[in-house]
């Protein structure tokens, strides 16, 4: 006979728990002992396995907490580490304005505008919590408690490492409590400073913990998001990251270098009381040949290839590539980034054996025929996409032939919105049945192929597309949604 909810059996139980709320479930396992213990299996560690830390004091503070011996931490599988920008650029905008009647209120010793008076609030605010967030940093407890946190789960997990670890970051634009997406943050300068200094605790925090991780995504799961190549250059050669050996699945966004063609100014940030100044500084032009040495600076190209070396094991790659505003590179700048742009993938493919990878993923890459051929060859890939890739040199005609060859072990493969001169249509088996933009004209055939094992030896017919674009809701949304994941902002 049952007396009491510990006598109940596990598998009554965790039914019981899957009907209720995280919160419910915790104050389930505050009732006993044995009611914890039969409550924390189920739904209440699937919960637990995968889990958001702030790079902040408190979100660390309890990171470390929850992974002692015996937490409930240890079940964690798949951890993200989330980065913060704080961005006053809009609240700064709002108070320039001053389009609105002037209303003085009680108590207050200015006057302005409601508007303007919750905008002062707001930013004073937001300042604040960016001051103290800069004085964690610099204290470097950020780093000294995250090494602390993986330390614990290399002791006391079972696994002795993570399943998944990936990086993003988030903003706070306009008020304390509300979180937005790098996409909606209207500042991408202050998105790449903060995945930086995320990338850097991080890195830092698991080359000295000697946690080992089986998949490892760096910023890939954002809109607009991404890294300098040679940031991971110079994270690379500051410290030693055998951990990343043990690394099978790697997927990362990358980026242009962030170049100005006007020295910059000070921040306004640093005007006193809140006060915003109405006039920038005078600046001076960078020349152009010190913008184009920046671009074609080598530690640019072979941060990616540097990071692959480290990962002897990797069966699974996806890279993103993100454009960022290169002002001041002359003229020719077009056919200067043709050149320059398809460098990284070609460090890659010279410099770092892939012999075990199997699955291949490029979204927004720009590469020469000759190194995605290499690419294809060596590699004994059974999976291979390829989303929104720019040939600077060459046709895809011999890298499609590849991979439909008997020499090729791939079981599927996926094309979609390749370009050569111009966007590519395909036709024949795994085509898609129409352009995704309306054109007057043309010879038709789509813009994505998918082919499996049904269909993957047959030849694949192309063209390049023909006919010229009409103008339609279809084709704005087209290249909005490419410039969002794309770039450039």
């Amino acid at each position: 006979m049952v007396r009491s909810l510990e006598d109940l059996p596990v598998e009554i139980i965790e039914l019981a728990v899957s009907l209720l709320s995280l919160s419910d479930v915790c104050s389930v396992r505050l009732v006993s002992r044995q009611l914890a213990v039969k409550a924390s299996e189920g739904c209440f560690l699937t919960s637990c396995a995968s889990k958001h830390v702030d790079i902040s004091n408190t979100c660390l503070q309890t990171f470390v907490h929850m992974t002692q011996p015996g937490g409930i931490g240890c079940v964690l599988r798949d951890l993200t580490v989330v980065g913060v920008a704080i961005i006053t650029h809009d609240l700064q905008f709002l108070l320039r304005k001053k389009k609105c009647p002037v209303i003085k209120y009680p108590g207050e010793h200015l006057d302005c505008t409601r508007e303007e008076l919750d905008a002062r609030r707001e930013l004073r605010a937001l300042k604040q919590r960016e001051v103290e967030h800069g004085i964690f940093a610099a204290s470097g407890l950020d780093t000294a408690l995250l090494e602390e946190g993986f330390r614990n789960l290399a002791a006391n997990s079972k696994t002795r490492g993570l399943r998944s670890l990936s990086l993003e970051v988030v903003a706070y634009r306009d008020a304390c409590g509300t979180r937005v997406q790098p996409i909606d943050a209207n500042s991408w300068e202050l998105i790449w400073t903060a995945a930086v200094e995320t990338l850097r605790v991080t890195f830092t925090a698991l080359a000295d913990s000697g946690l080992a991780v089986e998949k490892l995504i760096l910023f890939n799961t954002q809109q607009q998001c991404s890294v300098e190549v040679k940031v991971l250059s110079d994270l690379l050669d500051a410290r030693q990251m055998t951990c990343l050996e043990s690394v099978k699945s790697l997927a990362v966004s990358f980026s242009d270098p962030i170049i100005h063609d006007r020295e910059q100014p000070k921040s306004i940030d640093e005007a006193e009381d809140d006060e915003v100044e109405d006039d920038a500084a005078e600046t001076r032009r960078v020349p152009t040949e010190v913008l184009r040495a920046q671009v074609a600076d080598q530690r640019g190209f072979t941060g990616l290839a540097s990071l692959l070396k480290l990962m002897p094991m990797l069966e699974e790659l996806e890279l993103h590539s993100y454009r960022l505003p290169l002002p001041g590179l002359g003229f020719d700048s077009f056919n200067f980034l043709r050149e320059q742009r398809p460098k990284t993938l070609g460090r890659i493919v010279d410099s770092v054996p892939l012999k075990h990878l199997r699955c291949c993923k490029l979204r927004g890459i720009d590469a020469t025929e000759d190194a995605l051929l290499s690419l294809v060859k060596q590699a004994p890939l059974l999976n291979l996409s390829l989303e929104w890739v720019h040939l600077a040199r060459g046709t895809f005609r011999s890298i499609f032939d590849h991979c439909t060859s008997e020499a090729a072990k791939l079981e599927r493969c996926y094309c979609d919105d390749l370009w050569e001169a111009r966007l590519l249509q395909f036709r024949g088996a795994g085509a898609s049945k129409g352009p995704k933009i309306p054109l007057a004209g043309g010879r038709g055939g789509g813009n994505t192929l998918l082919r499996d094992s049904a269909n993957i030896k047959q030849p694949i017919v192309y063209h390049q597309m023909s006919g010229r674009a009409l103008g339609s809701p279809l084709a704005r949304r087209w290249k909005l949604d490419n410039k969002r994941e794309y770039g450039s902002p």
